[in-house]
């Protein structure tokens, strides 16, 4: 039976780009199995000199890369005086997404019925959207790599680094009113560790996340002040609701790890995806409730300016009392106006 890779992650917010720069050799953990992570060896400290995308695996002659095209992802895996080989990764991302190879590996205390390694091997994807950003990591068991037996199998994917812009002033109006303080920021960041103390077939994760917004209001279920934002309302404050600590575990019923409830239970789930893009849905554009929040108070606003404001699609403009369907659209915005005052006085997704 093969025993598991053990996946420390410490270095892991791929936020810290720094850790591609730490040097080979520098941090290395591992568990009661044996199973080890540590740097991979960075291509130009290779013998045989390697650009900056290409990594070495220690212990070994295997090059690993990742590349991007037309045809999709693949990872690359080559040794000297040997043609490359690429295994596809199967990912599917917005166009325009940029691809690397994660700097770190996990190595398998064991070996596969071919008696070669088995590694745990990442590709972090950074894909674009209106102000927002987000990185993902994808892990994949990567068996027999660099020969003609190596086979990849997606493991596990999860975001670890995210930011999105809040614009504060749908309008000139509050422009002016809050003196050019217009623009809020969701900020989130994760990282994987080892946990050390297990002995399993397969090692237990432990996936920690730290998400915070500027200003603070932004995660309280009211809408901002009229007025200037003074320097307090301003600074950036943790959300502690999206900043958690949850285990991930090998499921054999999936093949893949899968997270597990977190240590801090919840009444209500907190509702994190204000922080992420939406799914990458041609036809699709979610609402984001943190933005449709910030309308409230506000004067009036048309169709187009509410589309841009929140990533909805579709724009429901009401009055008070009038009847709305019940049914529940993640693209849709719904935003209620005093015809009186002309002031927004609610604004919601769904």
């Amino acid at each position: 039976m093969m025993k598991r890779l053990a996946l420390p992650l410490a270095a892991l917010s791929l936020a810290a780009a720094t850790s591609t720069q730490a040097a080979p050799g520098s941090f290395a953990q591992s568990d009661r199995s044996g199973n080890r992570l540590a740097y991979l060896t960075e291509g130009e400290d290779l013998p045989t000199g390697q650009s900056d995308d290409v990594f070495g695996i220690p212990g070994t002659d295997i090059f690993y890369s990742v590349r991007k095209d037309d045809t999709g992802v693949r990872l690359r895996f080559g040794k000297p005086g040997e043609p490359e080989r690429d295994l596809a990764a199967g990912l599917s991302l917005r166009a325009g997404a940029a691809v690397r190879a994660w700097p770190m590996y996990v190595a398998f205390n064991a070996v596969t019925p071919e008696n070669g390694p088995v590694f745990l091997l990442g590709v972090v994807a950074k894909e674009t959207g209106e102000r927002a950003s987000e990185e993902r990591l994808h892990l994949f068991r990567v068996d027999n790599p660099g020969t003609d037996r190596a086979r990849a199998r997606e493991m596990v994917s999860l975001p670890i680094a995210a930011e999105r812009q809040i614009p504060l002033c749908p309008s000139r109006k509050e422009k002016e009113a809050r003196k050019d303080a217009c623009r809020g920021e969701l900020s989130y960041e994760a990282v994987l560790r080892l946990d050390t103390e297990r002995h399993d077939a397969w090692p237990e994760l432990v996936y920690e996340s730290r998400a915070s917004a500027r200003p603070g209001l932004l995660m309280a279920e009211k809408s901002l002040p009229d007025g200037p934002l003074d320097a307090a309302q301003m600074v950036r404050q943790p959300d502690t609701l999206c900043s958690v600590q949850r285990p991930i575990r090998y499921d054999p019923l999936t093949g893949r790890y899968e997270m597990q409830p977190a240590a801090r239970r919840l009444a209500v789930p907190a509702d994190c995806s204000g922080y992420f893009l939406p799914p990458a849905h041609p036809l699709q554009s979610l609402c984001s409730s943190v933005s449709a929040r910030v309308l409230v108070g506000q004067t009036r606003i048309n169709d187009g300016a509410a589309r841009q404001l929140s990533g909805a699609r579709i724009i429901r403009q009401i009055k008070p009392g009038d009847t709305t369907s019940q049914d529940k659209q993640a693209d849709r915005l719904t935003i209620e106006t005093d015809p009186v005052s002309g002031r927004i006085v609610k604004a919601y997704c769904g």
